[in-house]
């Protein structure tokens, strides 16, 4: 299940947090740190809570539940549902323990026992805008779109002010194609809240999909100053900025992707590509072979490299690129068509002939669509 900012899980924990107006007051500093999201250190500071108080103390449910979140939040999904079901024992009406470990059961893909879990939570708390957007994210993730968009939208009308449920509506709403309500949504989002760096990021990629470059770009710029150190953002901006032919400033994109990410394939893989439009074949090539080292299942890698070796008139390295492309993927059309031509070039017009009709019994259009 993707992650959502800790403000929200502490939504989820504000569900049953009735009682900790009172420990406030208390100078024990595992309060604080429990309550904190400094996850590792809420795990310790919980558990010595946990084990401090008696089985019988009322806030012992509110402390399982605080490390039940801590644990989810670091992927320990397990953890938190054996939490948040101690929790459950001990305070079996409290509608924020069964969104916990909702969540938790989607993370691992038990979806029956998510929406159990979830559609209990709303049974308990019809108002509860959490358990709407979370059932919304499991139905979501269970592949249902639709659902998740009614979901969201019961979450967005008890809470109107849910900029991650506008977010991951707008993301419903791409799913099944319709990329203007997306792009209202995210918009939504980033005006409820301008620092929701995701968000922005998000709405560049509609923008990237629906072929609007520039505006991808200044989305994809202020997500990358809200959140420097988010690859994902590097690449996409620099794909943007490839579309647009600008591939010097795509290549700058790139590296800085490499930079905070080095044994990543897909950077190099598209720094090549671009190195390749500006018929710096010699990095082109280098760049693929890192993606090739890094990843060497890569069918990209292979089908690119060998169009830099095409183009720099290196025939045979072609070939044996294209031919490995090929073994990875035996319906990549680009391969066989970029092997046929090489194969012309080396004089095999037999075998440049069987590739050409294979090319194109696969893609009718492809010499088209290389040429483009």
């Amino acid at each position: 299940m993707p992650k959502v900012p800790a403000t929200l899980l502490f939504c989820i924990a504000g569900c049953a947090l009735h009682s900790f107006a009172l420990l406030a007051f208390s100078q024990d500093p595992n309060i604080k740190a429990c309550k904190g999201d400094d996850w590792p250190k809420a795990i310790v500071a919980c558990s010595a809570l946990i084990q401090s108080v008696p089985k019988t103390d009322p806030e012992l449910p509110t402390f399982l539940q605080l490390r039940g979140l801590a644990y989810w939040s670091l992927g320990r999904s397990r953890d938190a549902i054996q939490d948040f079901t101690d929790a459950i024992k001990l305070a079996p009406d409290r509608a924020g323990f069964y969104i916990g470990r909702g969540a938790a059961y989607a993370d691992l893909a038990d979806y029956f026992s998510a929406f159990a879990d979830l559609d209990r939570a709303i049974e308990l708390n019809p108002d509860s805008a959490n358990a709407y957007y979370y059932r919304g994210l499991a139905h979501a993730n269970h592949g249902n779109n639709k659902l998740a968009i009614a979901d969201y939208t019961e979450a967005i009308r008890l809470k109107p002010d849910f900029a991650t449920a506008y977010n991951d509506r707008g993301g419903a709403y791409h799913h099944l194609g319709n990329n203007e309500a997306a792009i209202a949504d995210a918009s939504e989002a980033i005006k409820i809240q301008p620092s929701y760096y995701q968000a922005w990021m998000n709405r560049g990629t509609l923008y990237f999909y629906t072929c609007q470059y520039e505006k991808a770009i200044a989305d994809f710029t202020q997500s990358a100053k809200l959140q420097p150190k988010y690859i994902g953002v590097y690449l996409n901006r620099g794909s943007a900025y490839a579309e647009i032919r600008k591939y010097d400033l795509a290549i700058q994109d790139f590296n800085t992707a490499i930079e905070l990410n080095p044994p990543y394939a897909k950077a190099y893989l598209d720094r090549g590509t671009a190195y390749s439009h500006l018929r710096r074949y010699e990095q082109a090539i280098s760049d693929y072979s890192e993606a090739i080292r890094i990843m060497p299942e890569y069918t990209k890698s292979f089908l690119g490299r060998g169009d830099a070796h095409a183009k720099a008139g290196e025939v045979k390295e072609a070939i044996e690129d294209y031919s490995q492309a090929i073994r990875l993927d035996p319906e990549c059309a680009a391969a066989l068509y970029g092997r046929a031509l090489a194969r012309q070039k080396a004089g095999d017009q037999a075998g440049a002939k069987i590739d050409m009709q294979a090319a194109e019994r696969l893609d009718k259009d492809i010499a088209k669509e290389i040429a483009e």
